[in-house]
């Protein structure tokens, strides 16, 4: 129980560092990247915290107080719903989040740290903060590798796999299942599955009841676990284990997962 609370409590400040897996790629691979940015951020929140509470002490705005704590109001619900009520999370799900922060923090208390500031200073700030945009959107364009034929030539190879070793599969549950879902009739006789629950109401009723193992199990055959975080989330500490005695890895590296794993029809 208190392992699965702490994954939960985490979330809370999940507007915060889930930008940041996002800036850096939506992807382990770019663990590096994502620890730099995340660490960047709380550093750069927490340097203009005292910014922004002595703004806010000294409002020179009548309404700015009021707007602030609105604002923080709204940051507390949002984390509040989406950790321990909806207990799950995207990375849009961050996007109002992250411009109420931006206010907060790049407009209210930086304005009031911009104040205290010699030209040069604020040069040099200005400067920081255009290198650290360069780097994150270089950073995201070379994870992301946005490029013609990008999605297919990711996971046709992958579907092609699943229809050669694994010809009885009947269901494959993915993620981001768009470019799957479009494939998969052109590759073999299976039905591809959201498992995010965007697009799939009985996997989220069943993680709702705490049985999302048991959904997987009792209609998935092959995942391909191409958001390995959020499937740790939706599973949880507990069924985790389980769904990795079930559906182990086909090759280190692979993304694919399946109990039915089989020797490819000649």
């Amino acid at each position: 129980m208190p392992a699965a609370l702490g994954h939960r409590l985490r979330y809370l400040a999940a507007f915060v560092w889930v930008p940041a897996f996002f800036a850096a790629g939506e992807s382990m691979k770019y663990r590096a990247a994502f620890t730099l940015i995340a660490w960047a951020e709380w550093l750069t929140l927490a340097a203009l915290l005292p910014f922004l509470i002595l703004a806010l002490r000294r409002a020179r705005a009548p309404f700015l107080r009021p707007l602030a704590l609105g604002l923080f109001g709204y940051l507390a619900a949002h984390a509040v719903i989406y950790a321990l009520v909806l207990r799950t999370y995207v990375v849009w799900y961050a996007t109002v989040p992250t411009f109420i922060l931006v206010l907060l923090a790049g407009g209210v208390a930086a304005g009031e740290l911009l104040e205290r500031l010699r030209t040069a200073g604020r040069a040099a700030l200005a400067v920081a903060a255009a290198a650290a945009g360069v780097l994150i959107f270089a950073q995201y364009f070379h994870a992301t590798q946005v490029k013609p034929r990008g999605e297919e030539l990711v996971v046709r190879p992958i579907l092609t796999k699943i229809a050669l070793q694994a010809p009885g599969t009947r269901t494959v549950g993915v993620f981001n299942a768009g470019a799957a879902g479009y494939f998969a009739p052109q590759i073999g006789p299976f039905t591809v599955v959201n498992l995010d629950g965007l697009v799939n109401n009985p996997s989220v009723a069943a993680w709702q009841a705490g049985r999302y193992f048991e959904y997987l199990d009792r209609n998935v055959d092959v995942v391909i676990d191409d958001a390995d975080g959020t499937l740790s989330f939706l599973l949880g500490p507990e069924d985790r284990p389980r769904f990795d005695a079930r559906y182990p890895l086909w090759s280190p590296g692979s993304l694919v997962r399946g109990p039915r794993l089989q020797t490819p029809v000649r």
